[in-house]
């Protein structure tokens, strides 16, 4: 226990090695009555965001969760610190006010915990104790209970001053007092500080982050003069925006105007010195919490890194910048920062974002005697999440939002580590797959949206949204692999040539600066993608590509299932170039009922891909979880606007309760032959949802006869869709429901929340096994196929203008023999054109 002089602060550093039950309890109420506490809130949550202060009445049960090392979203009343005081009630119209009030205590209680990483020790895992401390109302009063066994903890109380404290009582955005006196007693105590290294021989040149000094000598050869004159003398008089920096910078390297280099130094300055603050007055929010709230972390060393090869920078700003650099890079590289060891850590990308800024730090400064052990770390890290977090053909753990978060940082690290000489992974295979998945789950063009590609909006992934990595790519590879680079520039225009990864959101790795690695020289050559899985992730079966008449279906399987909804095993389609099927985009973590699936508690387990074979005219898939089995064939056309189609076969392990369900991108749908489109109301959930939603399910259908089971979805543009069930009959119905996205790229190329309306072909049987469905895109002038089920179930025969396909999906081999036709397997197709030999192609 250690008390300094002039400070309200008592520090405690606990050590135990205890191995019976035992616990230090701290009686909170013993001469002392709180009824009031003062914290700040643990997330986001109804009447406050994250970091914002508030004060509550102490009520029986737990009052607050006090960890060294926020994780966010939790519980409101969590954190590292928290203040307790006595507030006296006074009933209004009281004419004894001044009796009552008596002498108010002037002073808080506050408790708080201090060096996170000595609360958890790796080494001690399973025989440390619990890291979060309650305070609890209960019949013993007000207490807090210290879990005694192994390890070390580091805490303080403090007597800070009320009303100073409770200036900020209902506001966001500022550090309170309470939390100040951790800051100067546990987060950046001066023993600890006073100890980092802020000057060192420094010797490297600059800029050398975002471009080599050959790139610089072929900007200036290359540029015109007189324009980039006109944008040095534009930019020295304006604010040099913070992710729009690249135009001033390119002015800069070609024209080197002295009035320009002192807006850039004076630009990196005014970052660097916010960095900072940020960190050390914690005014958001708490050390370590939360790191993609502030992407200026990743943006300041860049701006930095270039105003310091200016010739402007006088000796104190060089000094200047170099000591906040050192010290932003002692302060990322402690383990109370972030430590995913110690579970101080939130989802993936955030991890991956992290280690961005601290490559980032280390690259600006590389002669920094503690530089190489920062990229180290980093560096591994990084090189792991490669290897790990990706499967062997690209697909990445997260949704396709979020995989775009961890691949910028991949790639705005890596080329930092390349250029200051410290890793090749920039260049290393797996970074080609993983973009490549990328631009293979992609959109065909969209005529929803100027018909371009964009990222499926699967998973937690916005609605619309293009990324405009693959043209950063291009440039990166243009003389590695030209090849390559032009397909990434192909894939680049057709994603609208957008400046940025993603939308919703800030990219640090390469924000402001991405504009320097883009070159509209390299010619685009589309790519020649077919069908294919990915093994972790799910599977792409396609036709077509490329072309505006793709057809496409994508599904979700595999264990890489983090930052999705409850949605493995479900699919979205495209046909003729149109969207028939789709996901309503990115609200929150939607249910199982908004997925194109099956619902049934068999199917408790993600759907695990087990089969998969691809051919010129037939594509196969199976995958398996729980009880659930999907089976996928796909029917192929060299031409585009021939059947291409699928043919769908879920099986239950056991019978049961089931409900089948495809959302359809239409508000349209009429059920067997002749039935009219049910009139609905629409449901509406997400930003713009209203509190209560009524049950607004179509009348359910049932079908006179096998041949009455199925439905029609009425595209939007010129592509309809059969569903058109086989077995025994269903009871169908449809829903019309709109969910609100977070957000969605608009035509106007803004992004922000976006409404997505679709129509569910809904079955549901109670006791049942299997379910065949077929897909059958067709153009609206085009005829239904005619349909007939063959091999007891096993197969189906279809007929339609371009010929007759036999489609067998089924859960063991079995031979079927018709005339001179023959099978033998489990899945598979007999394909027969006009004038052509039968093609017969074996899936499993």
């Amino acid at each position: 226990m250690r008390l300094d002089a002039r400070e309200p602060v008592v520090l405690f550093d606990e050590t135990a090695t205890v191995n019976a039950k035992a616990s230090f309890i701290l009686q909170v109420e013993k001469h002392f009555a709180p009824n009031k506490a003062f914290f700040r809130y643990g997330g986001s949550f109804p009447g406050g965001m994250l970091g914002m202060n508030t004060t509550e009445e102490i009520r029986p049960g737990t009052v607050y969760q006090m960890e060294p090392w926020l994780h966010w979203q939790y519980a409101k009343a969590r954190g590292s610190t928290i203040s307790l005081y006595h507030e006296t009630q006074v009933m209004k119209g009281d004419d004894n006010l001044d009796e009552l009030l008596g002498d108010e205590d002037p002073d808080l209680l506050t408790i708080a915990a201090r060096e996170a990483s000595v609360w958890v020790d790796p080494a001690l895992r399973g025989k440390q104790a619990e890291a979060v401390i309650s305070l609890v109302k209960n019949a013993q009063g007000l207490t807090m209970t210290f879990p005694l066994k192994h390890g070390a903890r580091k805490w303080l109380l403090a007597v800070p001053n009320r009303a100073e404290s409770l200036k900020v009582a209902g506001k966001g955005g500022v550090s309170p007092l309470p939390e100040q006196l951790l800051v100067k007693h546990g987060h950046f105590p001066l023993e600890l500080v006073k100890d980092y290294i802020y000057t060192w021989p420094n010797t490297d040149a600059h800029p050398r982050e975002i471009l080599t000094e050959v790139e610089i000598a072929h900007l200036r050869a290359t540029a015109d003069p007189e324009q980039y004159e006109r944008l040095a003398r534009q930019a020295s008089v304006s604010e040099i925006p913070l992710y729009q920096a690249e135009g001033p910078l390119r002015a800069y390297l070609v024209t080197q105007s002295p009035e320009l280099g002192k807006k850039i130094v004076a630009t990196a300055l005014r970052q660097v010195q916010e960095v900072v603050d940020y960190l050390v007055t914690e005014d958001g929010i708490p050390y370590g919490c939360a790191p993609h709230n502030n992407s200026g972390i990743g943006i300041a060393p860049v701006m930095a890194d270039f105003a310091l090869g200016t010739a402007e920078i006088t000796p104190t700003e060089r000094e200047q910048l170099l000591a906040q650099l050192a010290f932003i890079g002692y302060t990322l590289a402690r383990p109370e920062y972030w430590s995913p060891e110690r579970g101080f850590a939130g989802l993936p990308n955030m991890t991956t974002t992290v280690y961005g800024y601290q490559t980032s730090l280390a690259c600006a400064i590389p002669s920094h005697p503690l530089a190489k052990a920062w990229v180290q770390t980093a560096l591994d890290a990084l090189t792991a999440q490669v290897r790990h977090w990706s499967d062997e053909n690209g697909g990445w753990l997260e949704a396709p939002h979020y995989a775009m978060v961890s691949y910028d940082v991949f790639v705005g690290s890596f080329l930092k580590l390349y250029n200051a000489g410290f890793s090749d992974m920039l260049y290393d295979p797996q970074m080609k797959k993983i973009i490549e998945w990328f631009g293979k789950i992609s959109t065909p063009p969209d005529p929803r949206i100027l018909n371009i590609r964009h990222k499926p909006p699967i998973g937690n992934t916005y609605l619309n949204e293009p990324t405009g990595e693959f043209g950063i790519i291009a440039y990166l590879w243009r003389e590695k692999d030209p090849q390559f680079a032009s397909e990434m520039q192909w894939m680049f225009k057709e994603q609208l040539s957008y400046p940025e990864p993603g939308i919703g959101g800030a990219y640090p790795a390469l924000m402001g600066f991405r504009g320097l690695l883009l070159d509209p020289t390299i010619p685009a050559k589309a790519p020649a993608w077919g069908s294919e899985l990915f093994p972790r992730t799910g599977a792409i079966l396609r036709s077509g590509f490329p072309t505006d008449r793709e057809t496409q279906m994508h599904i979700i399987a595999g264990d890489f299932r983090s930052h999705y909804d409850i949605d493995s095993g479900s699919i979205t389609l495209w046909g003729k170039g149109r969207p028939l099927a789709d996901d309503f985009g990115y609200y929150g973590c939607a249910p199982v009922e908004d997925h194109s699936r099956v619902e049934t508690p068999q199917a408790y387990a993600n759907l695990m891909p087990k089969a998969f074979k691809t051919t010129p005219g037939f594509d196969y898939f199976r995958g398996q979880g729980g009880g659930w089995t999907r089976q996928i064939g796909f029917v192929k056309d060299a031409d585009p606007l021939a059947p291409n189609y699928f043919v769908l076969r879920d099986t239950l392990r056991d019978a049961g309760p089931v409900t089948w369900r495809l959302w359809c991108a239409t508000e349209t749908v009429r059920l067997g032959r002749e039935a009219p489109a049910p009139v609905e109301d629409e449901i509406l959930i997400g930003e713009e949802a209203p509190d209560t939603l009524p049950e607004l399910n179509s009348k359910p259908y049932t079908p006179k006869d096998a041949g009455d089971f199925r439905a029609l979805a009425v595209g939007v543009h010129d592509v309809d869709l059969d569903v058109i069930f086989l077995g025994e009959p269903w009871t169908l119905k449809t829903e019309l429901k709109t969910r609100v996205s977070a957000s969605g790229l608009y035509p106007s190329k803004n992004w922000y929340a976006m409404p997505s309306t679709q129509k569910g072909i809904i079955a549901t049987h109670p006791k049942a096994t299997t379910l065949t469905a077929i897909l059958y895109p067709r153009l609206k002038m085009d005829k239904p196929p005619t349909v007939t089920t063959i091999a007891d179930g096993k197969g189906v025969k279809i007929q339609h203008a371009a010929g007759t396909d036999y489609v067998f999906l089924a859960s063991e081999p079995f031979t079927f023999t018709e005339g001179k036709l023959t099978f033998t397997g489990m899945a598979g197709v007999i394909r027969l054109r006009e004038r052509k030999k039968a093609e017969v192609v074996v899936g499993e």
